[in-house]
């Protein structure tokens, strides 16, 4: 979508701007870690006009959803961790199932 701003200005009667509206795009980063290998990731991406937490949700859910695995549990930790540093690990006392990786780990790199 765009749109045309005629301005005027001491040397011309118009000048053209073409303005694009770019929708911001939601981007998070979702990682397996094996013996400091990354052995699996993928890149979650949502334009949706929703909740920055419900995007993260969604995401790390689609990710365990294509892996075969079970969506980890949030610890406090994870909560710090990801508020402060847009990034966390979930290690295996994050999850019920047994894990055959080191950590999870999500990254948003793009909002």
């Amino acid at each position: 979508m765009s749109f045309t701003l005629f301005l005027k200005t001491k040397r011309s009667e118009k000048n053209i701007i073409n303005i694009w509206m770019v929708k911001k795009l939601f981007r998070m980063w979702i990682k397996i870690w094996k013996e400091n290998h990354l052995i699996k990731d993928m890149v979650y991406e949502n334009g949706d006009d929703i909740r920055r937490t419900t995007k993260v949700l969604n995401g790390l859910a689609a990710a365990c959803e294509e892996w075969n695995i079970s969506t980890p549990i949030w610890l406090d930790l994870n909560i710090r961790d990801f508020k402060r540093f847009d990034k966390c690990r979930f290690s295996s006392d994050n999850f019920i199932e047994e894990i055959d990786f080191e950590y999870l780990e999500i990254h948003v790199i793009e909002e």
